[in-house]
């Protein structure tokens, strides 16, 4: 569960985004703050892969890493329930009475109405897509989680029923890293750390 990243360099055309960069994400939640075009969103794609540095090592171990952009990653034309069945069953047995009972007790859970079941999600709200999204990571047994900007353009309520989920599903068993300029307040510890000038640093 532990990604290391060593003296990371990574360089957008002339603009230097990552310098220097050395740290070290163990178990627990980490909320990365900065300001916009910091580089939040370049060092998740670097700790997943889709990107490399420039210079600098990073080391994953044999850790498993599930990904949340910003963008979402639905299939639109499918319901709530559909998309969650696919996704549990690449990772499960497909028990039909058993996965429509943990998607039901996990949208009580985050805040997604059970009338929304049979939803397709094209007619979801932004929100309500960003809380499915979670609970689809949930299917995954993924020892790292990266979510990048999680609760952007969601209200107060929305926003502390995600935090809930994440503090209540993952802060005491897996790594996760969430970059977010919105304000999020959980209970529990968390590492809060700031992207500034290409490096880390604990706030």
């Amino acid at each position: 569960m532990t990604i290391s990243l060593k003296s990371i360099h990574l360089k957008y055309g002339e603009r230097l985004v990552l310098c220097e960069l050395n740290y070290q994400f163990n178990k627990g939640v980490y909320l990365i703050s900065g300001e916009s075009g910091s580089g939040k969103t370049t060092l998740l794609n670097l700790i997943k892969g889709y990107v490399q540095p420039d210079k600098g090592e990073i080391e994953r171990g044999n850790s498993t890493i599930s990904y949340m952009m910003q963008e979402t990653m639905l299939f639109s034309n499918l319901t709530v329930s559909e998309n969650f069945m696919m996704k549990y069953a690449l990772h499960h047995a497909l028990e039909d009475e058993k996965y429509k009972s943990i998607l039901s007790n996990d949208m009580t859970n985050i805040g997604l109405p059970i009338n929304l079941l049979n939803t397709k999600v094209s007619s979801l709200s932004g929100g309500q897509k960003r809380k499915l999204e979670l609970l689809l990571i949930s299917c995954d047994p993924s020892e790292i989680i990266l979510l990048d900007e999680p609760v952007a353009n969601l209200d107060k309520a929305s926003i502390q029923q995600i935090v809930a989920y994440v503090e209540s599903h993952w802060s005491d068993e897996r790594t996760v890293i969430i970059s977010s300029h919105s304000e999020m307040n959980f209970e529990g510890p968390v590492n809060r750390l700031l992207l500034d000038q290409g490096t880390l640093r604990s706030i």
